[in-house]
């Protein structure tokens, strides 16, 4: 029940704090920062995906059984 509003809120925090490396207009650029902010929005892509994948794909087959499995 809490990890998925946890996760949207580390990705909408991740978003804003990027903003507030550099403007959104920027993100794209090649200066050093503009790299740093690109490697955080893939990271935070990552994380987002993974959060997908256990909601969909891990959590449903969860049982008492395959618990100690993870």
């Amino acid at each position: 029940r809490v990890g998925v509003p946890a996760l949207l809120l580390q990705i909408a925090t991740g978003i804003w704090l990027a903003g507030q490396w550099l403007p959104h207009s920027q993100w794209l650029g090649d200066s050093p920062i503009a790299h740093l902010v690109q490697a955080k929005l893939v990271l935070l892509g990552f994380t987002a995906a993974l959060g997908v994948h256990a909601r969909l794909a891990l959590i449903p087959k969860l049982d008492a059984q395959r618990l100690p499995q993870l």
